[in-house]
């Protein structure tokens, strides 16, 4: 049924010339400084962060040249130099915020999320959410195939949290059905990616509300009742299925191509020639394109597993 749509996608661009000019200046969301944590340098004004109840973190400002204070609204918090501060978090699992903030008022936001440990689960399940059991083995001896430590519990308000600036907890949340509370994994390097695939596309006229997350997060049982490969990065939480949405573009777009979202093959181009780029060596992962079928648009797999992977899905 989605091949139907490009003949109403045309009529649709016929009289979108208007809208062009209301497209509203894209904002990267990127702040005035950065902040190390965990063996990442983040430079958004606001970005996740995810912990073990009772895990140490160091969180510092790289090459600090001025005044800078933290605050945590909850945890313990330890400065421990002009730009460097240790956090110890909550022995509670759940949401909580850290502000670092210079002395001129420029600040970043780190929305943290204490996990619930994997050992709570029971069966397969925490608070009767279905995950399932991760592979015993992890798949060539490699670490990033560990079973998750923790998993990050998911109300319908956390849903709507923003977890970097154009993307919210809940667009990753695995489509499996049933109520709340949700549990997912979610790693920050796929956040990272993502917003710099936005960045990069913003360039060639693709506004960011048209970048949508078809699958994000899978459990393992969700991932074997879809029949998908038993290593499937989803379900550690750093790949997402990604398509461009049927929407006005700007008149660049349409020259180049990007009239509708059936040209998965020009969004996969965008990925590998952005993330070949020596800039982006820690998010190297996987590009994986896929067509369409009756149940779901033609997409692109983009995943930061550590290494290159290619491939074209059927």
């Amino acid at each position: 049924m989605f091949r139907r749509f490009p003949i109403a996608l045309s009529l649709l661009m016929c009289c979108a010339s208007a809208a062009y000019a209301a497209v509203p200046t894209f904002d990267t969301g990127l702040s005035a400084f950065s902040v190390r944590v965990k063996g990442l340098d983040i430079g958004y004004r606001e970005f996740a962060l995810f912990a073990m109840p009772g895990e140490k973190l160091s969180i510092s400002v790289p090459h600090a040249l001025a005044v800078y204070q933290a605050h945590a609204d909850a945890g313990r918090l330890i400065a421990s130099g002009a730009a460097r501060w240790y956090w110890t978090a909550p022995a509670k699992p759940g949401h909580y915020s850290i502000e670092i903030r210079r002395g001129d008022g420029a600040s970043l936001r780190l929305q943290t999320f204490v996990m619930v440990p994997a050992s709570a689960m029971r069966n397969g399940r925490l608070k009767g959410y279905r995950i399932g059991r991760y592979p015993s083995r992890p798949l060539n001896g490699l670490s990033i195939y560990d079973a998750p430590a923790g998993f990050v519990e998911v109300t319908p308000e956390l849903a709507q949290l923003h977890v970097s600036p154009h993307f919210t907890l809940g667009e990753f949340l695995c489509k499996e059905a049933g109520g709340y509370p949700k549990f997912l994994v979610l790693r920050r390097r796929l956040l990272l990616k993502l917003e710099a695939l936005t960045a990069y596309l913003d360039k060639h006229g693709v506004p960011p509300t048209a970048l949508h997350i078809m699958s994000g997060y899978r459990t393992p049982w969700y991932n074997a009742r879809l029949g998908n490969v038993p290593y499937s990065r989803h379900m550690w939480g750093d790949a997402a299925d990604i398509y461009i949405s049927v929407q006005p573009l700007s008149a660049d777009a349409v020259k180049e191509g990007r009239d509708d979202y059936m040209n998965s093959q020009l969004l996969a181009l965008d990925a590998r020639r952005l993330f070949k780029q020596p800039a982006y060596a820690e998010l190297q992962g996987g590009i994986g394109v896929y067509p369409a079928t009756d149940n779901h648009p033609p997409f692109v797999h983009v995943d930061a597993r550590g290494f290159k992977a290619r491939w074209t899905g059927q």
